[in-house]
């Protein structure tokens, strides 16, 4: 450490132990900050003692923290912490905050710092990010900054937001192909007529063309123009079909160590930075074949079948509808829908602050409703509608009503019961019901219920995130179950690159998180794609 008076010296030593700890997990610079404690701090002079008594000092050492390495104005720093419950998270106190808002006032945060901290405590937060910051450079970790160079944000011309479209969609493909191709193991002998490349290269054009493994291998292999870089449909499907996935479980394990590196990029962007909501959604990739097929399970009739495959995706939902898979589970029974939301909750406690989890109608049961009191996490379900739900509805004051200590009970073996919170909001418009219940495990007031029609209406965006997640998954009649976990894990993997991409042109070009992403689903496909004979990946 630089020379400094001993006392400073021991705080910033002391920090920086936990500092680091922190980049060397991965994590970006609002985590660091988020988790600094700052325990003799209080020892130091104040420009003013005792001004710090609204929110206290702890809060607003992290903040400026966080407002040195990200190397923010006090404006960057408002807008930031009003963000995702992020005052909340670095340890502002939300009943002290004004009325209307969602952080300190962004002149309290700079009269924090340039009249009411005393100089010690100026020189710890500075000295200390200085160290940070050389620390994160030699371990690669980014703490959160951008890669691209900032635009002019005030008047992004057509042309300047095409060209940061371009030049992400390009430098993703190139990470992609880098990172993961390298990590996707299709057991190729030595000496193979095809390489990894050529067989996922294929793999992209077939999810680009909506197509078949044959058909989209022949007209693969027109564009390409080069046989021997283009693989047939079969002899892909018989490298993925190497894999035994009913008795191992080798591919899901693949990709979830893939998925795993995917959210270390995330995170280090600071896209899952302060509370977040969870979505737990169940989808069905339709089956027309024989009902015996293994892993298959019987679902409503839709499009000319009652047979799927099911898998269960865990999602963070952000405030602008945002979406990132953090956990996926192929189920074919009640039994391991419940050990998978479970699962996928553990794991998604691990990586994000979770504020709710939640679940839409086909999760309104008793077992889940025990299951996820097990992880102890707060979740919010959608219910269904009833003579007691009308009563309540009837009775609401402007549309909203919550009952505490409502029993719910099973009717049949195993017979369980759990205690939750009841309530009924007005429905959403363009619908033909006038109200909408959830179910849930906190105690809320009226205020704290209407945020939860907020959030849920957020989890909306699920669904459009899994019609966008078919834009990256190929069509197949395979009964392999190895292929189509591949098939659908992979895609889900695509998926979460694309929201990435976009995630970083909507910063760079400041485009609204809530309109239109600016880099369709298909653009990255073709930006994958061509990219094809580039390099040699084995």
């Amino acid at each position: 450490m630089s020379s400094l008076q001993p006392h400073v010296s021991d705080a910033v030593d002391a920090l920086y132990e936990q500092a680091i700890e922190q980049v060397e997990r991965g994590h970006n610079a609002f985590t660091v900050a988020c988790t600094l404690t700052p325990e003799n701090l209080h020892e130091f002079d104040d420009a003013r003692a005792g001004w710090h008594h609204q929110y206290g000092l702890d809060s607003h050492f992290r903040a400026m923290v966080l407002r040195e390495l990200w190397d923010y104005g006090w404006q960057d720093l408002h807008r930031t912490l009003s963000k995702h419950d992020r005052a909340r998270t670095i340890g502002y106190d939300p009943e002290k905050i004004p009325e209307g808002k969602d952080a300190p006032h962004r002149t309290t945060l700079s009269r924090a710092w340039n009249n009411y901290l005393g100089d010690d405590v100026k020189q710890v937060v500075e000295d200390l990010c200085g160290h940070i910051r050389d620390f994160a450079r030699e371990t690669g970790n980014l703490l959160g900054s951008q890669t691209l160079s900032v635009e002019d944000k005030e008047d992004v011309s057509p042309r300047t937001e095409y060209r940061v479209k371009r030049r992400t969609a390009h430098e993703a493909a190139d990470q992609f192909r880098e990172v993961f191709y390298d990590k996707i193991d299709l057991g190729l002998p030595e000496g193979a007529a095809y390489t990894k490349e050529d067989l996922l290269d294929l793999f992209l054009h077939m999810a680009f063309s909506n197509d078949f493994a044959n058909n989209g291998a022949k007209t693969w292999r027109e564009e390409v123009d080069d046989e021997s870089t283009a693989p047939s449909g079969e002899t892909l499907r018989n490298y993925i079909g190497i894999f035994d996935e009913l008795d191992d479980g080798k591919v899901s394990e693949m990709f979830d160590a893939l998925s795993d590196i995917l959210w270390k990029m995330a995170d280090r962007r600071g896209y899952l930075d302060g509370f977040v909501d969870v979505a737990i959604d169940g989808h069905n990739w339709l089956y027309y074949g024989d009902s015996e097929t293994p892993r298959i399970s019987s679902v409503n009739p839709d499009r000319g079948t009652n047979k799927a495959y099911q898998f269960l995706t865990l999602s963070v939902v952000g405030d602008e509808g945002e979406k990132f898979t953090l956990a996926v589970r192929q189920v074919t029974s009640k039994q391991e829908k419940l050990e998978a939301v479970k699962a996928m909750v553990k794991i998604a406690d691990e990586r994000v602050f979770i504020r709710d989890a939640i679940l839409d109608r086909g999760f309104a049961e008793v077992l889940f409703a025990q299951a996820l009191l097990e992880t102890g996490v707060n979740f919010v379900i959608r219910a269904r509608r009833n003579s007691k739900t009308k009563s309540m509805w009837m009775e609401s004051k402007d549309g909203v009503n919550v009952e505490h200590g409502v029993t719910m009970s099973r009717s049949r073996p195993p017979y369980e019961s759990v205690t939750i919170t009841r309530l009924v909001l007005p429905a959403r418009e363009r619908v033909d019901y006038e109200y909408i219940t959830f179910i849930t495990n906190r105690e809320l007031t009226r205020r704290q219920a209407r945020r939860i029609g907020k959030s849920y209406e957020r989890r909306w965006g699920i669904e459009t995130s899994y019609r966008v997640t078919q834009d990256f998954l190929p069509r197949t009649a395979s009964t392999d179950f190895a292929l189509r976990q591949f098939y659908y894990r992979l895609s889900v993997l695509l998926y979460n690159i694309w929201v990435l991409v976009n995630a970083v042109v909507e910063k760079s070009i400041d485009h609204p998180s809530d309109a239109s992403p600016p880099v369709t689903a298909k653009y990255l496909l073709v930006v994958l794609r061509n990219k094809h004979g580039d390099q040699s990946v084995t």
